[in-house]
């Protein structure tokens, strides 16, 4: 697999857990000193059986997530495991693992992904509406998807930065 391809499939694998964790993480209450939980991914089932058909490339994620205690290595080794079994490779092999350390440090996927916060940190302060949910609570992925795109590109035309034509004599010899 070509890294740009590996790079498109790890950022849509990022945003749909996290797509996951925005609408379906619910607080628990930690029973214990050691435990350092607070929160369990809770997908309804009629939202489980939405993304089986809809979603079927990205439904390992979702399995492998459902009903677990939310932390950022498990979101990570969700992902990671998505990306390993996409792409033909396995999660326990050492070169697949350097790939990914590779690849999380790209300046394209850091791009990417510092794109795609932006966009989510806008929607959770309420600067961005979001797309119309569905009786579960959420919008469908491919609408919030869409939605990102479309956010994404404008910020790309606002963004321009305007550089100044380069003059080769200092402005003190003019």
């Amino acid at each position: 697999m070509q890294h740009a391809d590996l790079c498109s499939l790890l950022l849509r694998a990022l945003r749909y857990e996290h797509w996951l964790r925005f609408h379906f993480m619910e607080d628990i209450l930690s029973s214990g000193e050691d435990e350092c939980m607070d929160a369990v991914l809770h997908v309804p089932e009629e939202q489980v059986e939405l993304e089986r058909r809809e979603n079927p490339d990205l439904f390992p994620v979702l399995e492998f997530l459902q009903g677990r205690p939310l932390s950022m290595k498990l979101s990570r080794d969700a992902v990671f495991r998505h990306v390993a079994q996409a792409a033909g490779r396995d999660v326990p092999d050492a070169e697949f693992g350097a790939e990914m350390f590779e690849l999380v440090s790209d300046p394209d996927f850091r791009r990417g992904l510092d794109l795609f916060h932006g966009w989510v940190q806008e929607l959770a302060d309420g600067e961005e509406s979001e797309p119309v949910c569905r009786p579960s609570g959420a919008p469908a992925f491919q609408e919030w998807e869409r939605a990102f795109r479309s956010w994404a590109a404008r910020q790309a035309v606002q963004r321009v930065t305007v550089i100044t034509p380069y003059e080769d004599k200092p402005e003190e010899d003019r």
